[in-house]
């Protein structure tokens, strides 16, 4: 053990971290742009705008959380 594992070690782990939060903050404003530009009739476009899947979008408008 060296001076040199702990902190890598713990640098990994706040960088495994940071980025978890940043891609579940990512999700969160995919899910808000996609309630406020369903129309009804445009989950391709969205998916296509937004890099996701169709079902990813379907599945945000129909959960009602």
């Amino acid at each position: 053990w060296d001076i040199k594992d702990f902190f890598h070690d713990r640098v990994k782990g706040a960088f495994w971290f940071h980025l978890n939060h940043v891609d579940i903050k990512f999700r969160a404003l995919q899910r808000l742009y996609i309630k406020k530009h369903y129309k009804g009739n445009n989950i391709k476009e969205i998916a296509r705008k937004l890099g996701v899947s169709e079902k990813f979008v379907y599945n945000v408008i129909n959960d009602n959380n």
